[in-house]
């Protein structure tokens, strides 16, 4: 994986395990005041107050700021206690194991960050023994963590477990957890069996430092692409960065069309069936495109390409040759939090996936060299005025209707806890497909994500 692959992805989760934080020097024991005696807690917490970020904290909260200023997701999921996240600039983090930093009381709920010392002070709420807010493996954690992972989890199109190893809890239950939202996992570990890296796509035998370092820097090398680029190879999610050759463009003939199409609702393909998928629907593009005789197809973007064809027909023949319908199983996924207790909800219905291509034809040129034509629109193509777009594979059909890669009977969303219909909207993610909201009638917090599975 690459840097130019990683910028690929939107919405992020990175699951980082004890072995982060061993770099900069603060031991990890999970069962560190398990039975009530903190004596061998507090010089830990003492030492990690001392210690500083390493490189991977730091390379971490530099690429969650490259995501948001992309208005993109980053959510870092840790068992790490020590706060090293946070102080290396981190701001999206959900703490699964607790704070070593934080009191609180059990009695009353009440905790606050702050340094402390033995004894352990009395709660001031109402003073009740209190004890550092941590969580031992084995425990459950507190619902708000529960929701706050498992959102992230049921959004994200990347998931990246980062310095674990088999002991680690729920690694598997998190990779499940994203792979149903179709994200690609990633798995960077010394430590770990044959058993865990099934559960991922994509296996890093390489230590956490390594691979931050090696990201980072492709990350320094990357440039910005050129406007016209050749097609990607078909494993790689994202164009080369190089000029576009145009030499192979001198043809015989000096008159034809160049269309820019613009494969429609990528995202929500690519979302809904996995990045594997979208791979795929990119390179069948290029074949096609072979298939009815285009005089040149050329990667342009993320889904667009420029097309030369000395005939309107051949352009016709390509949006319809592409298009493709298939039956997919769809619905959504509630999840909902009321009074200290999580409860899920799924419905499914049958609906339909399209794919097509929607098109603008922006040069028709007469007694000129194609190559000549193509540098043209290199250099000034995104200022090219569209008339239309066109959904392709409602072409014969006209007048052209709004296109919508998904038809069916949609059910009307309702709460897992007392089948209410009406929510106060908080959000809507149309990227990703979820909403959040507050039931009207019975006041849980639910959130809402799609989900299809092709048949």
């Amino acid at each position: 994986m690459s840097a130019p692959q990683l910028e690929f992805y939107s919405s992020i989760v990175v699951l980082t395990g004890s072995g982060l934080s061993a770099r900069s020097g603060v031991p990890v024991d999970p069962e560190m005041g398990r039975d009530g005696d903190w004596t061998s807690l507090y010089p830990v917490h003492m030492l990690a107050l001392q210690a500083q970020p390493n490189d991977c904290h730091l390379a971490l909260a530099e690429w969650e700021k490259r995501v948001l200023e992309r208005r993109g997701q980053f959510t870092l999921l840790t068992h790490n206690t020590d706060g090293l996240h946070q102080r290396a600039g981190s701001q999206n983090v959900v703490e699964l194991a607790g704070s070593m930093h934080r009191l609180r009381c059990d009695q009353c709920d009440w905790n606050e960050d702050r340094f402390w010392e033995l004894p352990l002070p009395e709660c001031p709420s109402c003073g009740g023994a209190t004890r550092p807010d941590i969580h031992w493996f084995g425990q459950s954690a507190p619902t708000q963590t529960e929701w706050l992972a498992q959102r992230a989890l049921r959004r994200c199109d990347l998931f990246l477990a980062l310095a674990v190893t088999e002991s680690t809890p729920r690694v598997v239950d998190f990779a499940n957890l994203a792979r149903f939202a179709k994200a690609r996992n990633v798995l960077v570990s010394l430590d770990h069996t044959a058993h865990l890296a099934d559960e991922f796509d994509q296996v890093h035998d390489v230590s956490a430092e390594d691979f931050i370092e090696e990201i980072w820097k492709s990350a320094q090398a990357l440039k910005q692409p050129n406007r016209l680029l050749p097609l990607s190879p078909p494993d790689s999610p994202n164009a080369p960065h190089e000029t576009a050759d145009l030499k192979p463009l001198q043809k015989s003939f000096t008159s034809g069309y160049l269309a820019i199409y613009d494969i429609a609702d990528f995202k929500t393909r690519n979302h809904l069936l996995g990045h594997a998928q979208g791979d795929q629907d990119l390179e069948e593009f290029s074949q096609v495109a072979q298939a009815v005789g285009v005089q040149a197809c050329m990667r342009y973007s993320q889904d667009q390409f420029v097309v030369l064809s000395p005939r309107m027909e051949t352009l016709e023949a390509l949006q319809v040759t592409y298009a493709k319908e298939q039956e997919v199983r769809s619905g959504y996924r509630a999840l909902a939090c009321r009074e200290g207790t999580l409860r899920s909800k799924v419905v499914t219905h049958s609906l339909r996936l399209r794919r097509g291509v929607r098109v603008a034809y922006v040069m028709v040129f007469r007694g000129q060299a194609l190559d000549d034509a193509a540098r043209q629109v290199a250099e000034r193509v995104k200022l090219a005025t569209v008339d239309h777009l066109v959904a392709l594979n409602e072409i014969q059909d006209g007048p052209y209707r709004p296109w919508s890669a998904l038809s069916g009977e949609f059910s009307v969303l309702q709460c897992p806890f007392c089948e209410g219909s009406e929510f106060d909207w908080s959000s809507e993610d149309v990227a990703h497909f979820g909403r959040e909201g507050k039931c009207r009638q019975c006041g849980s917090e639910v959130e809402f994500e799609n989900f299809t599975e092709s048949e």
